[in-house]
């Protein structure tokens, strides 16, 4: 990753594969279709639109016309309507972001420290060990559960016959992938965009007026 250009590093650390690993799992006729195509270019072409004046402040500008509307905010909003709450995020007041962008890339990250103008102006009002509390984030343990719990959803989603017709990917790369993970490597972020890629099709592509999907014969519409 060192020898990429920032914005490449950067479209790395945010991918669930690689263009290597999407390289080696795709089937022969998935990488004839797709080549020439480099989706890390989303990426560039945010990059590439922010006027930010330094490289901490383009991520942070990116963060917020990606990241942000296209994965944290939708999740938040999805989880909360889904339990009958209306989650406000007052950071985001624009008057607010809009000055926070104005400002130097030194008062937001310093000597290893985040959010450092903030963490100042609540010195007098938060505990150290609160304000300065390392994040802790909404992560369960998937990778845990697709060794144990969803173990068996996975392999019936990924190495059934209907995941196998497509010919989108190799199915001796995506068996590999869950061998290797059982046996105790991470590839936690692969699978479970696979499972939700596979899951969407037979959802949206198959069956898409027919009611809810199926794994193995079995209806994922809740009971109860």
């Amino acid at each position: 990753m060192l020898g990429e250009s920032p914005q490449r590093r950067y479209a790395r650390i945010m991918s669930y594969f690689s263009p290597e690993q999407k390289h080696d799992v795709y089937s022969e006729w998935m990488r004839r279709e797709l080549s020439g195509t480099d989706s890390y270019d989303l990426m560039a072409r945010a990059f590439g639109a922010s006027r930010a004046d330094s490289l901490l402040n383009q991520l942070m500008d990116v963060d917020v016309n990606s990241y942000l509307p296209g994965d944290l905010l939708v999740k938040v909003d999805i989880t909360t309507m889904a339990n009958s709450l209306e989650a406000r995020s007052p950071f985001l007041d624009h008057h607010l972001m809009e000055w926070a962008a104005r400002l130097p890339a030194t008062l937001k990250v310093r000597g290893g420290t985040t959010k450092y103008l903030l963490k100042k102006a609540l010195e007098d009002w938060l505990p150290t060990e609160v304000l300065h509390r390392p994040k802790q984030g909404f992560g369960v343990p998937l990778g845990h559960w697709l060794r144990t719990e969803l173990k068996d959803l996975a392999w019936d989603v990924l190495t059934d016959a209907t995941a196998k017709s497509r010919g989108f990917f190799r199915p001796e790369a995506v068996k590999t992938l869950l061998e290797e993970h059982e046996a105790g490597e991470n590839h936690t972020r692969q699978l479970w965009a696979l499972i939700q890629f596979e899951l969407w099709h037979r959802r949206f592509v198959d069956q898409p007026l027919s009611g809810p999907p199926s794994v193995a014969g079995e209806s994922l519409q809740p009971t109860g």
